[in-house]
């Protein structure tokens, strides 16, 4: 928590508030701090599965 309190005052990750004056952070910016845009998100996650003989093919 002090570490989020830090970046709030630093304006490194600046906080929103609530009407009690609580922080709080939007996915939006934790994708921006991290280096990640929305629209990668939206990408497909892809599997790949190998077998080493076809013997094994029923255990995908």
């Amino acid at each position: 928590m002090l570490t989020l309190q830090r970046w709030d005052n630093k304006g490194i990750l600046k906080a929103h508030r609530t009407p009690t004056n609580r922080r709080y952070y939007t996915e939006e910016q934790y994708l921006q701090y991290i280096g990640m845009s929305e629209n990668v998100q939206d990408r497909k996650t892809v599997a790949y599965a190998r077998v080493s003989t076809y013997g094994q093919k029923d255990d995908l």
